[in-house]
């Protein structure tokens, strides 16, 4: 199914070159199915209920300029680079409208190379434009990290598993509460471990 959706777009970017190279035909540019359907074109038309089949032709030819641009190669000009030969020819003969024995004598190809080149510069923009399209719409992914650090859990007392009984560390009772535990055993007072500032008082675990 995949493959017949990208082979009736391929068929339609043809056509859409074409029209394209031929002038203002709007109106049979926003009459190919395949390529109004793309996501980008799909969301103008929700935007624009009033939107016509020459508006969106406008749109599409715009698209197809977009989608030859993208295809320009970063280095440097080479007439030897298949890249570059399928960005020249659809630059001088869609976008500049010239003909194709002027664009052969510049890339120094035959008429018959010059066909087959042509068929696979329509394939490489049809890639080219629905890449841009996956990568347009691709879903928003979730940068949450993990949930924040809420310190270690500390159990409140140890449980003898034989005598069912609190163990608890000597010299303290059940009363205490685990702040004060926890501040005896490493020093301090409670009011440090609390955030308040220290002032004098009963100490009473005797020490």
């Amino acid at each position: 199914m995949g493959k017949l959706k990208g082979d009736q777009l391929v068929k339609e970017l043809r056509q859409g070159l074409e029209f394209a190279r031929k002038g203002a035909r709007f109106r049979e540019l926003g009459s190919l199915s395949s390529l109004t359907s793309l996501q980008s074109l799909s969301r103008a038309k929700k935007e624009f209920p009033d939107y016509g089949t020459v508006d969106l032709g406008r749109r599409v030819k715009r698209l197809l300029w977009e989608g030859i641009d993208g295809l320009r190669p970063s280095s440097r000009e080479d007439l030897n680079d298949d890249r570059w030969r399928i960005y020249l020819l659809l630059r001088d003969h869609v976008q500049r409208g010239k003909e194709w024995q002027q664009v052969a004598e510049v890339l120094r190809i035959s008429q018959t190379t010059f066909g087959d080149l042509k068929r696979r510069a329509g394939e490489a923009l049809a890639a080219s434009i629905l890449d841009r399209e996956e990568r347009m719409f691709e879903p928003i992914k979730s940068n949450l990290g993990p949930p924040p650090f809420e310190g270690p859990f500390v159990e409140r007392h140890n449980w003898n598993d034989e005598e069912q009984t609190p163990i608890i560390t000597p010299g303290y009772s059940m009363n205490d509460s685990l702040a004060e535990i926890v501040i005896a055993q490493v020093g301090g007072t409670q009011d440090h471990f609390l955030g308040r500032p220290r002032r004098d008082r009963e100490n009473r675990f005797g020490v």
